[in-house]
């Protein structure tokens, strides 16, 4: 009795291994193997792994496409005072005008220039069409034809801004000259000109918000208006021209432009800008070319300030 005891424990050890071994299979386990002896025999024991099945990936929704905002287009305006240098041209050099025979031309004037825009921009670069209006004005001398003396010899300046008649009276004892001061009138000489250059862009950026512009271009120069004359031209033989408002109107020339603007974004959410700047616009060819009694060539400069603001244009898809 005592003998068949352990016989009888092992087999019901052996049963037990064996079912559990059969029922792991069953349920799909992975099972790594083992040995161990028991009352000199060897048994099989398979160690039962159990794992979890990752779960199922969710559902990923579709990304929409939405469309890309691009500041592709603009317009703006701005206006400031301006300067001249004016280089009066008079074809026949046996001629000069009034105000430089007097001494009194000035060089130097002074105008007022508005300007719009309408442009494009790639990046750092862009292309612009920028008409402008200058608006001029100087001191000009001159005088009528009834109020010099008859006997009118010869003209002579000998203190600024002063015309002398030298008059000359034939008598019986010889000839005698008398100086007398002539009367000029004073006007202001009033122009309104208009220049359509197509600028080239280049922009710099210095932060998030500020941006410097660099311009350069060239277009047409029109005289739109012009008065306040005559010009007058003259010698020192006493010879003299007008030339009148109605020769100098409509003539066309050509003008370059070279600016710099300094550039401040007005918000973080609104695409408009505040510049400003400094320009220079010399003349490529004589104002007045086609009038053969008068012309000048003229180099402006000045500043200004100017805004602009950015039109929003969807330009390519993409993936939010």
């Amino acid at each position: 009795m005592n003998r068949a005891f352990p016989t009888i424990k092992s087999s019901i050890t052996l049963v037990v291994l064996f079912l559990f071994a059969v029922i792991s299979k069953a349920s799909g386990l992975g099972c790594a193997q083992d040995t161990i002896i028991i009352d000199g025999k060897t048994v099989v024991v398979e160690r039962v792994v159990d794992y979890e099945e990752p779960p199922a990936p969710e559902p990923v929704e579709p990304r929409r496409e939405t469309q890309e905002v691009r500041h592709t287009k603009y317009f703006g305006g701005g206006i400031g005072p301006s300067m001249l240098l004016v280089d009066q041209e008079v074809p026949n050099a046996n001629y000069q005008t009034l105000n430089e025979f007097i001494n009194n031309h000035g060089k130097v004037r002074s105008g007022i220039r508005a300007s719009g825009m309408f442009g494009w921009k790639w990046k750092k670069i862009g292309l612009e069409i920028a008409p402008s209006l200058d608006l001029e004005w100087y001191k000009n001398h001159y005088f009528a034809r009834s109020s010099l003396d008859d006997s009118l010899y010869q003209f002579s300046s000998i203190e600024n801004g002063v015309l002398n008649q030298i008059t000359r009276h034939d008598l019986l004892i010889g000839v005698e000259f008398y100086d007398v001061e002539a009367k000029l009138l004073s006007g202001t000489l009033f122009m309104m000109n208009l220049h359509l250059p197509v600028i080239g862009i280049y922009h710099h950026k210095l932060d998030r918000t500020k941006h410097l512009e660099f311009r350069a271009g060239v277009g047409p120069y029109w005289n739109l208006s012009l008065k306040g004359g005559p010009i007058v031209l003259l010698n020192e033989s006493a010879e003299f021209e007008y030339v009148r408002d109605s020769d100098l109107k409509n003539q066309l020339a050509i003008n370059g432009i070279v600016s710099v603007d300094w550039v401040m974004k007005l918000d973080h959410g609104v695409e408009s800008y505040i510049a400003l700047g400094a320009w220079f616009s010399p003349s490529l060819s004589p104002q007045f070319e086609e009038n053969t009694l008068y012309n000048h060539t003229v180099t402006r400069f000045g500043a200004r300030v100017s805004f602009n603001t950015f039109f929003k244009r969807n330009r390519n898809k993409v993936a939010q």
